[in-house]
């Protein structure tokens, strides 16, 4: 069994193209379809991946895509999926997360402890801190900086590491997901860096 990371997919938003440089497709239907691609041509049935947000714009895309992709999947879910607290339906979160889990989705949460290879990582859609946009946007559900190596999303193309925070978002991952030993290896250099550190 291997284990993947990926995150901001972004599903059936037709917008995100123009936002995304590296997303070179002619409609979303094409995007779409190359996700599912890539995704399937890394990842095997018996593999795990941890969804790290925005998975879709809206329940439909969600509800087309996911069982076409394979292995066992889990979300830690970001603003843009209809479950997250910050939806502006927050009030049917727990609705939205049967509809998630009807789906296929193993699990939903919005974060996620995580150790590999002696690795204390923190899962979560949103960096300790920054934004893509000028505003440091979603304070109110970041995670809490307890030192943890931090695995997220949301950022899309603007750094694949910043000091202890890795985006693997599709766009920093060749459109594809990142299988943990990339990620190990990343985290190990980053520790390795904070020991050298006076």
């Amino acid at each position: 069994m291997k284990i993947f990371f990926t995150s901001d997919q972004h599903f059936g938003h037709a917008n995100i193209i123009k936002y995304c440089p590296i997303r070179k497709f002619s409609s979303v239907e094409e995007m779409n379809e190359g996700l599912v691609k890539n995704f399937n041509t890394r990842v095997s049935e018996g593999d795990v991946t941890y969804h790290i947000g925005d998975f879709s714009l809206s329940l439909h895309p969600m509800q087309v895509y996911l069982p076409r992709l394979k292995g066992t999947h889990h979300l830690i879910s970001g603003n843009h999926d209809k479950c997250h607290p910050s939806d502006k339906k927050a009030s049917k979160q727990q609705e939205f997360e049967k509809e998630y889990l009807k789906a296929g989705f193993a699990s939903v949460q919005t974060e996620l402890s995580l150790t590999l290879d002696g690795i204390d990582f923190l899962l979560c859609h949103f960096p300790y801190t920054g934004d893509h946009t000028a505003v440091d946007r979603f304070q109110k559900y970041r995670p809490k900086d307890e030192g943890k190596i931090l695995l997220h999303g949301h950022v899309h193309s603007l750094y694949q590491v910043r000091d202890r925070c890795i985006n693997v978002g599709v766009d920093v991952w060749d459109l594809t997901p990142v299988e943990s030993p990339a990620i190990i290896q990343i985290a190990k250099e980053i520790l390795a860096r904070q020991l050298e550190k006076p």
